[in-house]
């Protein structure tokens, strides 16, 4: 996507936004250097948009997940590393992490986007990521209880410790199955004592819910029996309150091969806190239809460019636009001409913003039209004649 197609796509959109309410987002467009888009600026105003956005709930929910961003025919791309693809092979890529936060009315807010290649500091920009975020969400409520959710691929003490410690917010984050607890166990065939695995080590506290719908990616499973453990064990060179959690089908079989394992900072004492710090971590669904909507409806992954900067705020341009349209999904349905704007998009009577999107496209390219009709003096039966012409 160009430059002037941007900024085009971008005038329309704002149209659709009322004025005081997304002030920050036109404020960023009139700021912007008419030839350079910088990715710490649209970073900074989505966590400005959204702090504003969250502010007066007494908890916000951060989820923090990774994204890679696949580009598997490229090899001259600036910084261009490996991942994975979506069948697990190695391809070509570059790597993405990105917030959002979730209040206590459910609404999502995306807060930041941090894009990074060969040769970088990947742990050291998402860790500045979280600080950044756990700053500017309290520097508009000082008593807001920030709750961090990751996943696995972020069990690490320097985690813990930054976001316990520095922070001083909370967090769920999900366990590697292979985590050691603190104990140990004798090992017949080795002939010593062995580090116990934290998933075999004992739990305190037990209990069981009844789960009537469990959805996890694309399956949904039925009458599913949650069987949970609790207790304070020794993680990361300390003292955390882990979950660990076997979800069974109706037939009694594990749903995970392993189970789930959930340490936080929270104290858990009950089973009704348990089951807090496992739905919390749930929440952890909600980025994935992000991604989705970035990659299917926004071109993440479509880019052309080949220096880095470029695609650094390329990518992070697709988020902050992305972060638009979920602030302004609840008043879609409010709002008659975007419900006319959606049926453009062929939402046939439904209105969410992956119609609103793709009715704007349908907008900016009749308006391109109309510019081409107007600067050739052209009428629109002529330019019917052009197209029919054989």
């Amino acid at each position: 996507m160009d430059k002037i197609r941007v900024e085009k796509h971008l005038q329309i959109w704002t149209l659709s936004a009322d004025r005081n309410e997304y002030e920050g987002y036109e404020r960023l467009l009139e700021e912007t250097d008419k030839h350079h888009i910088s990715a710490g600026q649209l970073n900074a105003s989505l966590l400005s948009q959204g702090s504003v956005s969250l502010k007066g709930h007494k908890s916000i929910v951060v989820i923090h997940d990774p994204s890679d961003i696949r580009k598997a025919y490229s090899v001259s791309m600036e910084k261009l590393d490996k991942v994975l693809s979506l069948d697990k092979r190695v391809i070509s890529g570059y790597h993405s992490f990105n917030s959002v936060g979730i209040g206590e009315d459910k609404q999502l807010h995306l807060l930041g986007c941090v894009v990074h290649g060969k040769g970088m500091d990947g742990k050291a920009l998402h860790m500045e990521q979280i600080r950044q975020i756990s700053l500017g969400l309290k520097k508009e409520d000082s008593e807001v209880v920030l709750i961090h959710g990751l996943d696995r691929e972020f069990d690490d003490k320097d985690e813990f410790e930054l976001i316990d410690k520095t922070l001083g917010d909370k967090f769920v984050i999900r366990l590697r199955v292979n985590r050691v607890s603190g104990l140990q166990k004798w090992d017949e065939e080795q002939g010593k004592e062995v580090n116990l695995k934290l998933k075999d080590a004992p739990f305190a506290h037990h209990f069981i819910r009844k789960l009537t719908r469990f959805s996890w990616g694309k399956k949904v499973y039925s009458e599913v029996k949650a069987e949970f453990e609790y207790d304070v064990q020794y993680v990361g060179d300390d003292f955390y309150n882990v979950v660990k959690v076997v979800l069974r089908n109706r037939r009694g079989e594990k749903i995970f091969k392993q189970p789930m394992l959930l340490v936080s900072n929270f104290e858990v004492k009950s089973e009704d806190m348990a089951w807090f710090i496992f739905t919390t971590y749930l929440k952890r669904s909600k980025i994935e239809g992000v991604f989705k909507f970035l990659k299917e409806e926004m071109g993440w992954e479509s880019f052309q460019v080949r220096d880095f900067q470029a695609i650094q705020n390329l990518i992070v341009l697709c988020f902050f636009i992305g972060g638009y349209f979920y602030e302004i999904e609840d008043s879609l349905t409010q709002n008659e001409w975007m419900k006319q704007i959606c049926l453009l998009g062929g939402g046939k009577g439904k209105v969410s913003k992956i119609f609103f999107l793709r009715g704007l496209v349908k907008i900016a390219h009749f308006k391109e039209i109309q510019a081409f009709l107007n600067e050739n003096d052209l009428s629109i039966e002529q330019l019917e004649d052009l197209i029919n012409d054989d």
